[in-house]
């Protein structure tokens, strides 16, 4: 007979691995996707669509952040300090901290890879030759 208290033995739920594998997911689709929307962006005459698929990416490693904000205010008091002050604690309560700390790195991530939308055209071409 299976003890359920025993470590590791707690069920995870998706909104567990939507908070941790969310964010780092987003972040990969955001860096491929800006560099397969810019023929498109070009025949459409703006950065609209980079920029809008930016922003899509971002809040859903924002939603994946809240989630996880959410799940982490629904553990016990005791097990957020174990988690803080000793990095100990249950298979679940690792999942929700780790789903707050890729929330945040790769939210900075999509917003880093983004800025430079804003400050180079990608339509503009290539300069080929000597600079004189």
């Amino acid at each position: 007979m299976a003890d359920a208290k025993r470590p590791g033995a707690e069920p995870v739920s998706g909104r567990l691995w939507f908070g941790m594998l969310a964010p780092g997911t987003a972040w990969f689709i955001h860096l491929v996707a800006t560099y397969i929307l810019v023929p498109w962006t070009c025949m459409a005459g703006g950065r609209g669509l980079m920029i809008g698929g930016s922003a899509m990416l971002a809040c859903v490693t924002i939603g994946a952040g809240w989630i996880s904000w959410l799940l982490w205010r629904a553990l016990d008091k005791v097990e957020r300090e174990s988690i803080l002050g000793q990095m100990e604690g249950s298979r679940t309560g690792f999942m929700v901290f780790a789903g707050l700390l890729f929330s945040g790195l790769f939210l900075l991530a999509i917003i880093l890879g983004t800025i430079p939308v804003f400050v180079i055209d990608p339509c503009s071409p290539a300069h080929s030759g000597p600079v004189h």
